[in-house]
């Protein structure tokens, strides 16, 4: 049964049963170290559904994933902050840990998080005595209500990826461009090429570059308060900042633990 609930059933035979040659098999070793890696969008009843070590989803195993949803409790403790967390498909347990190290913009952050408001939310998917959990790397207020759209056309989308091998990797990266654009109500501010941007300013292109490649290096993503230190008298900060947000709102990259914190979406 698909982890969509009511209204999204899909067929598709798993590419993990599908491998005659070992060029095919080293692939899927490769798709599979990335799904590992990266927050990858799911909805919460897929994650519900993961009840043993190592968890799987769509025959992957998948530890770092993205939802959004409705708060539908907080408690906070000293070390802590516990919440509800329900998205129409299920209702899961989220915990966020507290550090004094934190700093006065997470904390603020964490203020706006009540009872009734829409967020999403970075993690790690949990198990233990049968029950699941996500241990929040990160989690915020929704910017807008549409992010919800995206987030479900972007789950949607990969599923199809993990369940139909007939889904082209690059057709998924140009519906994945145009699925983001639409919920966004805007227009694609981009050419996309086997789902590269081909029409982006010199800031722009050297921000992305870093994302991508820094990004693969760590669990979190890029931090791009390194690139501004590096780029210091060569590139000035609001630039760079200014072109994250408009590669964020174009679905190229997304944020993780932070605000200056970034993952290649592609």
């Amino acid at each position: 049964m698909s982890g969509f609930g009511n209204g999204y059933e899909f067929g598709g035979a798993d590419p993990m049963m599908t491998s005659p040659n070992p060029g095919q098999e080293k692939k899927e070793k490769k798709k599979k170290e990335y799904d590992q890696k990266h927050f990858l969008p799911v909805t919460i009843r897929q994650v519900m559904g993961c009840t043993t070590e190592p968890p799987t989803i769509d025959g992957t195993e998948i530890y770092y994933v993205k939802i959004v949803g409705c708060i539908k409790s907080k408690d906070e403790q000293s070390t802590a902050i516990n919440y509800a967390i329900e998205d129409g498909t299920g209702i899961i347990d989220a915990k966020e840990w507290v550090n004094d190290k934190d700093g006065a913009s997470a904390a603020a952050r964490r203020e706006k998080i009540v009872s009734n408001v829409y967020v999403r939310a970075f993690g790690m998917i949990r198990t233990f005595n049968g029950t699941t959990s996500l241990q929040c790397y990160h989690i915020s207020m929704l910017a807008d209500v549409n992010e919800m759209t995206s987030h479900y056309l972007e789950t949607i989308l990969t599923h199809e990826k993990n369940t139909n091998p007939a889904l082209q990797q690059n057709n998924a990266a140009l519906f994945g461009q145009s699925a983001l654009s639409a919920a966004k109500g805007g227009n694609i501010s981009m050419n996309v090429n086997n789902g590269e941007a081909t029409n982006l300013d010199a800031c722009s292109n050297a921000v992305l570059d870093y994302i991508k490649n820094m990004g693969e290096e760590s669990e979190m993503g890029a931090d791009l308060k390194v690139f501004i230190k590096e780029n210091a008298g060569k590139m000035d900060e609001k630039a760079i900042m200014s072109a994250a947000n408009k590669l964020a709102g174009d679905g190229m990259i997304y944020s993780t633990v932070d605000e200056e914190t970034f993952k290649y979406a592609l």
